[in-house]
C-alpha cells in the first residue's frame, strides 16, 4: 500500500489528492506507532495496516521515537506541478524530520 511504501522510503510523489488522503491515515499510523515498542495491541493494529515487516519495524523503531515529541503535523507535502500525461496535479508527500 501506500502507507507502507512512505514508511520505506519516508518521502513519495503521488497526486495532490492521494498525498491529502494520506496524511490523514499517516497521523492516525504515527499516533499508534508512538506507544508500539512495548504495545503488543498496538503492534497488531499497526501490522494489520503495514504490508512488509522492514516497514512496521522502520516505523516502531526509528521514525517513532523521532516524531515523539512533535504532536502534530508530523507529514509535509509539497506541490511539484502537474503531471505531463493528463494534468492531475502531482506533489511529494514526507515525514518531517528526514528532508529538513
Amino acid at each position: 500500500t501506500m502507507l507502507t511504501q512512505l514508511v520505506q522510503h519516508e518521502r513519495i510523489r503521488t497526486t495532490h489528492t492521494k498525498a491529502k488522503f494520506l496524511r490523514q491515515h499517516m497521523e492516525k499510523l504515527l499516533t499508534i506507532a508512538k506507544d508500539a515498542e512495548g504495545s503488543i495491541p498496538a503492534q497488531r493494529r499497526i501490522q494489520g495496516i503495514l504490508t512488509t515487516e522492514f516497514a512496521r519495524k522502520k516505523l516502531i523503531l526509528e521514525i517513532a521515537p523521532r516524531m515523539k515529541e512533535v504532536k502534530s503535523h508530523r507529514t509535509r507535502i509539497v506541490r511539484l506541478g502537474t503531471r505531463k500525461g493528463d494534468g492531475a496535479p502531482v506533489s511529494y508527500i514526507e515525514l518531517v524530520g528526514k528532508y529538513t
